[in-house]
């Protein structure tokens, strides 16, 4: 009996310093601030949240009673300054693996989802002549792009809703404005959608697009 007594004892003292003593008092994110009493040892409230697509608030309203740098769970946190986000973007953080679950289509991971630095960096570099803010600047193929989308599309749709005075979603017709972009600079504009114009159809690619 005092043989089963101690493997019990052990069993539960390595679970609690596992799951509650090591995050809630040594982990190297004790000091920051906890979002929720239960963040330093579950994930359950910010999952929670997730789950009822709260968190973009609940996690705004923490920063505003916490300060910059919250902690959302055991091994996660909220940066919410522009010093803060300077230090993940330039400190070589690599993503957490949902961007690959939200932004890959098909199982083919984008270069923005990449997880991997070493790999991005190849991407980056292979693709850099491309898509580098100074040759899309200097692109006489996007200048003719944007003014067919902005000029000839976009301007004219919005003139036309103010003269009918008809209400436009307009995230739905910046959503379409992005599409069609993108599309006309990868296929071409004559191989390209008209979403700027036409809200529904922009609608239901949003809609197509978020539930994939």
């Amino acid at each position: 009996m005092s043989a089963i007594v101690v493997t019990v004892s052990l069993a539960v003292s390595l679970i609690a310093y596992r799951w509650i003593v090591r995050p809630a008092l040594l982990s190297s994110l004790v000091r920051v601030p906890s979002a929720h009493w239960s963040s330093a040892i579950s994930r359950i409230w910010i999952t929670y949240h997730r789950c009822l697509q709260q968190d973009t608030l609940v996690v705004h309203l923490a920063h505003e009673r916490l300060g910059p740098v919250v902690r959302l769970a055991p091994d996660e946190v909220s940066v919410n300054s522009l010093e803060g986000l300077r230090a993940v973007s330039t400190g070589g953080f690599e993503k957490n693996v949902w961007y690959a679950n939200v932004f890959s289509n098909y199982d083919v991971q984008p270069m923005f989802a990449m997880p991997s630095n070493a790999l991005h960096g190849q991407r980056r570099k292979a693709l850099g002549n491309v898509y580098a803010k100074s040759v899309l600047l200097s692109s006489s193929t996007l200048q003719t792009i944007t003014h067919d989308v902005v000029q000839m599309r976009l301007l004219p749709h919005l003139r036309e809703s103010a003269q009918t005075q008809e209400p436009l979603d307009l995230y739905h017709v910046f959503f379409g404005l992005m599409i069609d972009h993108v599309a006309s600079y990868c296929f071409g504009i004559s191989a390209a959608d008209d979403l700027v114009t036409d809200s529904e159809k922009a609608k239901k690619f949003s809609h197509a697009y978020k539930t994939r």
